[in-house]
């Protein structure tokens, strides 16, 4: 019996981050944000150790790291939401893109499974949402980043580049109100290394971190107040009908149709307020908002236009609004990143799909240019990377998120700032690793600069951060590259049987897969697609079984990203009618890097060959399987009051699958059961309700197949029941 360790004694001390311009005292690194757990040498070879062999450990007992509750097995090595190797830095959610979002930063260049080249480890984060109706916390699923053991190294001012900070980001389906009532549900995140996480919003972890903050649901735009439902209720019937033909080509057809998309497109956009009538506003608050803060975007119109004409429009603008326009001015020019309102504090990298995300907060309940039934204001966030190539700053593009006035919790709404980015021209091998300096700057209502890095903004603040590129295989610059086929990377798929290797994941949420998967439904190509935008592909499947092969043809829907109006977008690639060319889109029409969807429907082996205009191919099977698990469940005396009390009740079953990964039978009246992981021919069972207590339960059959559904899910569970009550 191994004795006890005493928990691990942590010394705290604050770190702090050299700014790049010591002038700029709104210049702060990421990890600046919370205190960093430091570790003697003898408390670091101890964790380090028990990372290691944490699956062995774990095997021997369960409860080796004291994180089970009420267990009777001894914690040896008692830890609680240990920080020392990673932690939750922010968490947030973008209202447009219904994207909840959680910074993990890494601060250790060890304990995380091996360098770029192995399989690394990875950091979980389970999110949760308590609406505040009584329901209390609700799950809302799982994403998960792969980490790995990261050399340090040193930016271009010297300064160590820890901690890298990566980002999850996991897409919600969240509950919608009018705009006349604030959704702002509480949000829970809890970070586990390299262990996934339950359902329980309770639970502990050895090595991790639980983060809560308020967030703001954007509200139902279809049924605000006036909504013009008779005017347009035939066309909105019409793209109900017609689900695959936007709403914009079924208006295109009739000029009255084409004026009632108008006047939808004119109901939906809230109202913006103007100046006076903001100024009005604010005067009647206990808490006045000051005329700078309200009249920022004229402000800035007029220093920066340097026109005797506007200053003459903008000054009666002030006049007629009741506003003292030399005051305005005068303290409009004394700000310097005033963070009274609101305060960037993470900044990093979605490592698997591609987007540097901002998160920030709001905080006080007025000053944000009106209610939610209106335009509000926007919080701006310019991003700049820099490599240590060069050491020049390179500005790649500026995301925005909507905020209102709203009456907020005390520690405020915690938002996302998610700009998709295309980093592919940064990857190295994964023997060298890539890691860049990232810039975000935070600007409310003003877009920040895009020539210079270093201007502060009036109002907001700048973070700087680091962050780690997925690395990439050498490419020759002109053939195909298949990146995932059905979810999974090409690498962890069989190139021979096309079953799912040990230890493949689902790639865009890092999900595990059983061993050997076959794949199911629709089948989802991702593969290079950006550096080769313009030059042309076809895609063809062959059925190894039946020798039959065909070209894919159909219309095919892609993500892209607007940067002007901040929105996710849907472009539509349709491919030659004589030689089945699609083209290779750039990133910001393709930020998916999709190039095929198709639903082969077979139980076959196929194989999967991407062919370039210029006659370079690349090709992988996978096997088919979209049959279901078949199962069977009978009764000898079905329906209720068959069995008398204390009998046992009889019955066959049985389950057969090609790919099944277990099954089990069992009874709410009985504690006995039946499972195990190889199919079952019609077989007897029995449970003896003799020490049930229950005069009425059931008997359940369930049985998971291996097979990975439509890209996105790792096995599949057919169940049948039955009701029993006894006499």
């Amino acid at each position: 019996m191994k004795r006890a360790i005493n928990p691990i004694k942590m010394k705290h001390k604050q770190t702090k981050g050299v700014p790049e311009n010591p002038t700029n005292n709104r210049v702060r690194q990421n990890l600046n944000f919370k205190k960093m757990i430091q570790l003697s040498d003898k408390e670091l070879k101890v964790h380090l150790d028990s990372r290691g062999n944490a699956p062995k450990l774990l095997a021997e007992n369960a409860n080796y790291f004291g994180t089970l509750v009420n267990s009777k097995l001894k914690a040896i090595l008692p830890l609680k939401y240990n920080t020392a190797f990673e932690e939750l830095g922010c968490i947030g959610y973008q209202p447009v893109m219904e994207e909840l979002t959680a910074t993990i930063k890494i601060s250790r260049s060890s304990g995380y499974g091996g360098n770029l080249c192995g399989k690394g480890s990875m950091e979980y984060v389970r999110f949760f949402l308590d609406y505040g109706d009584g329901a209390s916390w609700q799950d809302m699923g799982m994403a998960a980043v792969n980490v790995h053991d990261i050399p340090d190294s040193k930016d271009c001012n010297g300064a160590l580049e820890k901690p890298i900070s990566y980002i999850v980001r996991l897409k919600i389906d969240p509950k919608n109100l009018l705009c006349t009532k604030a959704n702002l549900p509480k949000l829970r995140a809890i970070l586990s290394w390299n262990t996934p996480l339950n359902s329980n919003p309770t639970q502990s972890v050895a090595w991790g971190d639980m983060k809560e903050a308020h967030i703001q649901i954007a509200p139902m735009v279809l049924l605000q107040p006036n909504f013009p439902f008779e005017k347009i209720g035939s066309l909105l019937t019409k793209a109900i009908l017609n689900p695959n033909v936007s709403l914009s080509s079924l208006a295109s057809t009739s000029a009255a149709d084409k004026a009632k998309l108008a006047t939808i497109q004119e109901a939906v956009l809230a109202p913006k307020i103007e100046l006076a009538e903001l100024s009005k506003l604010y005067a009647n608050e206990k808490s006045k908002i000051e005329p700078e803060r309200i009249g920022v975007k004229i402000l800035h119109e007029t220093v920066y236009a340097k026109s005797p004409a506007l200053m003459a429009q903008n000054q009666q603008i002030f006049l007629e609004a009741g506003i003292d326009w030399a005051a305005s001015i005068k303290k409009f020019l004394s700000l310097k990143g005033n963070v009274n309102y609101e305060e960037l504090y993470c900044v990093g990298l979605d490592y698997h799909k591609e987007a540097l995300v901002a998160s920030l907060r709001v905080k006080k309940p007025s000053g944000y240019s009106g209610s939610l039934c209106t335009k509000g204001s926007k919080e701006y966030v310019g991003f700049w990377i820099q490599t240590d190539v060069d050491c020049t700053w390179k500005y790649v593009g500026t995301a925005y998120v909507n905020v209102f006035d709203i009456a907020l919790p005390s520690e405020g709404l915690a938002y996302s700032v998610i700009l998709p980015f295309d980093f592919s021209k940064y990857r190295n091998p994964c023997g060298k690793p890539t890691v860049i300096k990232v810039r975000a700057v935070l600007s409310w209502n003003v877009p920040p600069s895009t020539k210079d890095q270093n201007v502060v903004p009036y109002w907001g603040n700048i973070v700087d951060s680091y962050i780690q590129v997925a690395p990439g295989k050498t490419w020759d610059g002109k053939n195909p590259v298949m990146i995932t086929l059905g979810g999974i990377s090409v690498d962890n798929i069989n190139p021979v049987n096309g079953l799912t290797k040990p230890g493949a994941k689902l790639e865009f949420n890092q999900a595990g897969t059983y061993d050997n998967s076959p794949f199911a439904g629709e089948i989802v190509m991702q593969g290079l697609s950006a550096p080769l935008a313009g030059l042309k592909y076809r895609a063809r499947v062959r059925n190894l079984v039946s020798g039959l092969s065909y070209y894919l043809n159909s219309p095919l829907q892609l993500l892209g990203y607007d940067t002007s109006t901040n929105q996710i977008t849907h472009p539509v690639v349709t491919p030659d009618p004589v030689t089945f060319y699609y083209e290779y889109k750039d990133y910001l029409n393709n930020i998916g890097s999709i190039l095929a969807r198709f639903n082969p429907g077979t139980n076959d082996l196929l194989e999967i060959t991407l062919e370039n205009e210029n006659g370079a191919s690349v090709s992988q099977r996978i096997q088919m399987d979209n049959q279901l698990p078949q199962i069977s469940l009978t009764i000898d005396k079905g329906g209720c009051g068959g069995y008398m009390k204390g009998e046992t009740i009889t019955g066959k079953f049985s389950v057969n699958d090609a790919y099944l990964e277990n099954y089990a039978l069992t009874s709410s009246l009985a504690p006995n059961v039946y499972s195990g992981t190889t199919n079952v021919p019609l077989t007897n069972f029995a449970f003896n309700t003799a020490g049930s207590a229950s005069p009425c339960g059931s008997i359940n059959l369930w049985a998971r197949q291996k097979t990975i559904h439509n890209s996105v899910v790792a096995g599949y569970v057919v169940y049948a029941g039955e009701v029993v009550c006894l006499k």
